[in-house]
Protein backbone atom coordinates (compact mmCIF):
# COMPACT_ATOMS: atom_id res chain seq x y z
CA UNK A 1 0.00 0.00 0.00
CA UNK A 2 1.29 3.47 -0.91
CA UNK A 3 2.38 5.48 2.12
CA UNK A 4 1.11 9.05 2.43
CA UNK A 5 3.98 10.74 4.31
CA UNK A 6 7.62 11.25 3.37
CA UNK A 7 10.07 12.24 6.12
CA UNK A 8 13.27 13.89 4.95
CA UNK A 9 16.33 13.80 7.17
CA UNK A 10 18.70 16.45 5.80
CA UNK A 11 22.47 16.36 6.29
CA UNK A 12 25.38 18.49 5.11
CA UNK A 13 28.43 16.67 6.41
CA UNK A 14 31.63 17.22 4.44
CA UNK A 15 32.18 20.97 4.74
CA UNK A 16 35.72 20.92 6.11
CA UNK A 17 37.12 22.60 3.00
CA UNK A 18 35.56 25.91 3.91
CA UNK A 19 34.60 25.80 7.60
CA UNK A 20 37.03 24.89 10.40
CA UNK A 21 38.66 21.84 8.75
CA UNK A 22 38.76 18.07 9.24
CA UNK A 23 38.20 18.00 13.00
CA UNK A 24 34.98 19.93 12.53
CA UNK A 25 33.75 17.36 10.01
CA UNK A 26 34.47 14.56 12.50
CA UNK A 27 32.44 16.42 15.11
CA UNK A 28 29.59 16.84 12.62
CA UNK A 29 29.63 13.11 11.89
CA UNK A 30 29.29 12.39 15.62
CA UNK A 31 26.47 14.92 15.89
CA UNK A 32 24.60 13.25 13.02
CA UNK A 33 25.09 9.76 14.44
CA UNK A 34 23.66 10.84 17.80
CA UNK A 35 20.86 12.85 16.19
CA UNK A 36 19.82 10.09 13.81
CA UNK A 37 19.77 7.58 16.65
CA UNK A 38 17.52 9.81 18.76
CA UNK A 39 15.19 10.44 15.83
CA UNK A 40 14.74 6.82 14.80
CA UNK A 41 14.32 5.74 18.43
CA UNK A 42 11.42 8.16 18.84
CA UNK A 43 9.91 7.60 15.40
CA UNK A 44 9.50 3.91 16.12
CA UNK A 45 7.83 1.55 13.67
CA UNK A 46 5.56 4.03 11.92
CA UNK A 47 3.79 2.45 8.97
CA UNK A 48 2.35 5.71 7.60
CA UNK A 49 5.64 7.09 6.32
CA UNK A 50 8.72 6.51 4.25
CA UNK A 51 12.03 8.08 5.27
CA UNK A 52 14.68 9.56 2.98
CA UNK A 53 18.16 10.60 4.10
CA UNK A 54 19.32 13.52 1.94
CA UNK A 55 22.96 14.64 1.84
CA UNK A 56 24.49 17.30 -0.42
CA UNK A 57 28.28 17.26 0.07
CA UNK A 58 29.20 13.79 -1.23
CA UNK A 59 29.08 12.51 -4.81
CA UNK A 60 27.10 9.36 -4.02
CA UNK A 61 25.81 7.24 -1.15
CA UNK A 62 28.88 4.99 -1.28
CA UNK A 63 30.96 7.98 -0.13
CA UNK A 64 28.97 8.53 3.06
CA UNK A 65 30.86 7.88 6.31
CA UNK A 66 30.43 4.32 7.56
CA UNK A 67 29.22 5.63 10.92
CA UNK A 68 26.29 7.31 9.16
CA UNK A 69 25.41 4.30 7.03
CA UNK A 70 25.51 2.02 10.07
CA UNK A 71 22.99 4.11 12.01
CA UNK A 72 20.42 4.45 9.19
CA UNK A 73 17.83 1.64 9.37
CA UNK A 74 17.15 -0.69 6.49
CA UNK A 75 14.32 0.59 4.32
CA UNK A 76 15.45 4.22 4.46
CA UNK A 77 15.92 5.78 1.03
CA UNK A 78 19.18 7.59 0.31
CA UNK A 79 19.43 10.65 -1.93
CA UNK A 80 23.04 11.80 -2.06
CA UNK A 81 24.32 14.37 -4.53
CA UNK A 82 27.13 16.93 -4.32
CA UNK A 83 25.01 20.01 -4.82
CA UNK A 84 25.84 22.87 -2.49
CA UNK A 85 26.31 25.83 -4.82
CA UNK A 86 23.76 28.06 -3.11
CA UNK A 87 24.21 26.66 0.39
CA UNK A 88 27.76 28.01 0.60
CA UNK A 89 26.31 31.51 0.29
CA UNK A 90 22.85 31.19 1.84
CA UNK A 91 21.96 28.18 3.99
CA UNK A 92 18.28 28.45 3.08
CA UNK A 93 19.17 28.55 -0.60
CA UNK A 94 21.06 25.28 -0.17
CA UNK A 95 18.05 23.67 1.49
CA UNK A 96 15.72 24.69 -1.34
CA UNK A 97 18.34 23.71 -3.94
CA UNK A 98 18.22 20.07 -2.82
CA UNK A 99 14.42 20.04 -2.58
CA UNK A 100 14.30 21.10 -6.21
CA UNK A 101 16.62 18.21 -7.09
CA UNK A 102 14.12 15.57 -6.03
CA UNK A 103 10.70 17.22 -6.17
CA UNK A 104 9.49 14.40 -8.42
CA UNK A 105 9.97 11.96 -5.53
CA UNK A 106 8.36 14.27 -2.98
CA UNK A 107 5.36 14.72 -5.28
CA UNK A 108 4.55 11.00 -4.94
CA UNK A 109 3.34 11.67 -1.37
CA UNK A 110 0.52 13.68 0.18
CA UNK A 111 2.50 15.06 3.12
CA UNK A 112 6.13 15.91 3.84
CA UNK A 113 7.98 16.23 7.16
CA UNK A 114 11.43 17.82 7.22
CA UNK A 115 13.96 17.32 10.01
CA UNK A 116 17.64 18.18 10.48
CA UNK A 117 19.17 15.29 12.43
CA UNK A 118 22.25 17.07 13.73
CA UNK A 119 19.89 17.87 16.60
CA UNK A 120 18.94 15.54 19.41
CA UNK A 121 15.18 14.98 19.43
CA UNK A 122 14.34 15.42 23.11
CA UNK A 123 10.56 15.55 22.73
CA UNK A 124 8.78 13.87 19.82
CA UNK A 125 5.34 15.39 20.44
CA UNK A 126 5.62 17.80 17.46
CA UNK A 127 6.53 14.90 15.16
CA UNK A 128 3.83 12.65 16.59
CA UNK A 129 1.21 15.41 16.29
CA UNK A 130 1.99 15.73 12.60
CA UNK A 131 1.97 11.98 12.00
CA UNK A 132 -1.38 11.66 13.78
CA UNK A 133 -2.88 14.66 11.95
CA UNK A 134 -0.84 15.54 8.83
CA UNK A 135 -1.16 19.24 7.89
CA UNK A 136 0.82 22.42 7.33
CA UNK A 137 2.45 22.64 10.74
CA UNK A 138 5.24 24.94 11.97
CA UNK A 139 6.76 26.03 15.26
CA UNK A 140 7.28 29.80 15.48
CA UNK A 141 10.37 31.53 16.84
CA UNK A 142 8.76 33.96 19.29
CA UNK A 143 12.02 35.76 19.99
CA UNK A 144 12.45 37.10 16.44
CA UNK A 145 11.13 40.41 15.14
CA UNK A 146 9.15 38.72 12.37
CA UNK A 147 8.04 35.62 14.35
CA UNK A 148 9.81 33.47 11.76
CA UNK A 149 9.11 29.76 11.61
CA UNK A 150 11.65 27.15 12.61
CA UNK A 151 12.94 25.30 9.58
CA UNK A 152 14.89 22.61 11.44
CA UNK A 153 11.60 20.71 11.64
CA UNK A 154 8.18 21.23 10.10
CA UNK A 155 5.40 19.39 8.29
CA UNK A 156 3.49 20.41 5.16
CA UNK A 157 0.96 19.33 2.59
CA UNK A 158 2.94 18.35 -0.49
CA UNK A 159 0.62 20.32 -2.78
CA UNK A 160 1.43 23.56 -0.95
CA UNK A 161 5.10 22.65 -0.54
CA UNK A 162 5.57 22.12 -4.27
CA UNK A 163 4.01 25.52 -4.89
CA UNK A 164 6.44 27.10 -2.41
CA UNK A 165 9.49 25.47 -4.02
CA UNK A 166 8.34 26.41 -7.52
CA UNK A 167 8.00 30.04 -6.40
CA UNK A 168 11.68 30.29 -5.42
CA UNK A 169 14.17 31.72 -7.91
CA UNK A 170 17.41 30.53 -6.33
CA UNK A 171 19.60 33.20 -7.90
CA UNK A 172 17.39 35.97 -6.54
CA UNK A 173 16.85 34.17 -3.22
CA UNK A 174 20.60 33.96 -2.68
CA UNK A 175 21.57 37.35 -4.09
CA UNK A 176 18.96 39.06 -1.90
CA UNK A 177 20.12 37.19 1.21
CA UNK A 178 16.59 35.90 1.76
CA UNK A 179 15.92 34.33 5.15
CA UNK A 180 14.20 30.99 4.61
CA UNK A 181 12.49 31.14 8.01
CA UNK A 182 10.79 34.41 7.07
CA UNK A 183 10.16 33.27 3.49
CA UNK A 184 8.31 30.15 4.59
CA UNK A 185 6.34 32.03 7.23
CA UNK A 186 5.20 34.56 4.64
CA UNK A 187 4.17 31.88 2.14
CA UNK A 188 2.37 29.54 4.53
CA UNK A 189 0.47 32.33 6.25
CA UNK A 190 -1.64 32.35 3.07
CA UNK A 191 -2.38 28.64 3.38
CA UNK A 192 -4.33 26.69 5.95
CA UNK A 193 -1.48 26.35 8.44
CA UNK A 194 -1.15 25.53 12.12
CA UNK A 195 1.50 27.78 13.72
CA UNK A 196 2.53 26.60 17.18
CA UNK A 197 4.17 28.75 19.86
CA UNK A 198 7.90 28.49 20.46
CA UNK A 199 8.42 25.16 22.23
CA UNK A 200 11.93 23.68 22.44
CA UNK A 201 11.73 20.12 21.14
CA UNK A 202 15.42 19.60 20.34
CA UNK A 203 18.97 20.21 21.52
CA UNK A 204 21.62 21.26 19.02
CA UNK A 205 25.33 21.82 19.33
CA UNK A 206 26.82 25.06 17.98
CA UNK A 207 30.43 25.92 17.24
CA UNK A 208 32.30 29.22 17.38
CA UNK A 209 35.16 30.38 15.15
CA UNK A 210 37.77 29.03 17.55
CA UNK A 211 36.35 25.52 17.37
CA UNK A 212 34.70 25.73 20.78
CA UNK A 213 31.12 24.61 21.18
CA UNK A 214 28.02 24.85 23.34
CA UNK A 215 24.45 23.61 23.38
CA UNK A 216 21.15 25.33 22.72
CA UNK A 217 17.50 24.29 22.81
CA UNK A 218 15.59 24.58 19.55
Amino acid sequence: MKKSILIELRACINIGDYIFGKDYVENRINDYVNGLQSFFDKLGDNKKCDVVFVENTYDSEKDLPKEILDIIPEGTFLFVKKKNDYGKINKGGGIVEMWKEYLDKISEYDYFFYYEPRMILDDSSFLQSFLGNPRNYFCVEDNTEFAAVKTGYFGVKVKDFLEYCDSIDLEKFTDDGTNIEISMRSFFENKNTDFEKDIKYCTRRWYDNSGGFGYAKY
